[in-house]
């Protein structure tokens, strides 16, 4: 399925959602349904509301199916040991989402090739063709300089970093970076030439593609990058040089 399909499913399903929600709504108002926002309006209907939405545009199906796990763990603490979820239970949860993520992206590292740039030690160029760059409590700049440019890892939390792209080039694309922000965020610099596909799921955050001039499109899977991943209480960007 196209990217751009599954953008619009994830958007109609939300929609509809949306719609549904506010029926619902007015029936409990309106006392055509009582007692109906107890059972509709919790922590347990917005993470799982959070996992469809996810599970519909199939931007990331592990996260999906955590939120989903998640609200449905709210409804038997609710409805079946009689505890009413309050926004104590939500971190602690939510902290052992993130864990079981950041668990999960760490599998599939790929040995990198890095070289420090003595004039900035902040900043490291990378030749190779994937990068793992990670940014907790601090952050960064990285360059990326390969000729053969495959994938990428970002993550973000509390911190952020820049990651300079402008220099490389794709092959066998189309190329991947999968990104994981968690109150903090990063920024991306990409060639003006390159079809930047925004796949990532933002939720109390943004993620948006702010480059100035950009070429016209191309069908060149080479000079294409796709950004996927979560962003949590957190942003991101798309930025030309």
């Amino acid at each position: 399925m196209a990217p751009q399909n599954q953008t619009n499913h994830g958007r109609i399903l939300l929609g509809v959602i949306l719609i549904g929600i506010g029926a619902l709504y007015a029936f409990d108002y309106w006392h055509i349904i009582p007692n109906l926002s107890q059972f509709i309006f919790t922590w347990g209907s917005l993470f799982i509301l959070i996992g469809l939405v996810n599970l519909a545009s199939k931007r990331n199906p592990f996260i999906a199916l955590l939120f989903i796990a998640g609200g449905v763990y709210f409804y038997f603490q609710q409805f079946v040991f009689g505890y009413r979820v309050g926004w104590n239970d939500i971190w602690p949860i939510a902290l052992i989402l993130v864990g079981i993520g950041l668990i999960f992206r760490a599998r599939g590292n790929r040995p990198k090739i890095k070289t420090t740039d003595t004039a900035n030690p902040n900043t490291s160029g990378d030749s190779s063709s994937t990068f793992d760059d990670m940014s907790i409590f601090g952050g960064g700049d990285k360059v990326v300089t390969s000729e053969a440019f495959q994938s990428g890892k970002i993550t973000a939390v509390f911190g952020g970093s820049d990651i300079d792209m402008t220099q490389a080039k794709i092959k066998n694309g189309p190329a991947v970076v999968d990104i994981f922000v968690l109150f903090g965020g990063t920024t991306i610099f990409a060639p003006s030439d390159w079809n930047v596909n925004i796949q990532l799921t933002p939720i109390f955050g943004g993620f948006s593609d702010k480059r100035m001039n950009i070429s016209p499109a191309t069908n060149d899977p080479n000079k294409e990058l796709v950004v996927k991943g979560l962003v949590l209480f957190g942003g991101g960007e798309i930025k030309g040089r």
